[in-house]
């Protein structure tokens, strides 16, 4: 692969194209279940940048990661009280916050996969950069 800082993988303006995924829930039918939704969305970068922006995600993982341990208290939590109401107030959090799918530890688990998947297409694509530079370099040598 071509080094940082010389040849055409290093020149500014050089752009790579990688699919970012995204995942949503979309109500289905009468009955009101769920479903995920993955969809992806094209994006170009300067190839000098992609990096960072492999970096930042792994940042936003580990986040997700915190933010998910911090959030075992609601999954599971107790009814504050022997009346009907809290009872069922309590299961509401304990599903919102739940790893069921709609639920707050679902749209982690599954915003963590989706970012896993963007930074694999972005190390694939800054690869399948070097790989044609470096054929495209190989061609001007003879």
């Amino acid at each position: 692969m071509a080094e940082e800082g010389g040849g055409m993988w290093a020149q500014a303006g050089e752009r790579i194209s990688f699919a970012a995924e995204t995942v949503g829930t979309v109500a289905a039918g009468v009955a009101g279940g769920v479903w995920a939704n993955i969809t992806q969305t094209q994006f170009s970068i300067d190839i000098a940048q992609a990096p960072k922006l492999i970096e930042t995600l792994g940042q936003a993982i580990k986040e997700l990661d915190k933010a998910y341990q911090k959030s075992t208290a609601l999954r599971s939590i107790q009814s504050p009280g022997k009346d009907p109401y809290s009872g069922f107030t309590a299961l509401a959090i304990r599903q919102s916050a739940g790893d069921g799918e709609g639920g707050y530890g679902w749209a982690n688990r599954e915003a963590r996969k989706a970012f896993e998947h963007t930074i694999e297409n972005i190390q694939k694509a800054i690869d399948d950069y070097g790989k044609t530079d470096d054929a495209a370099r190989e061609a001007l040598k003879q």
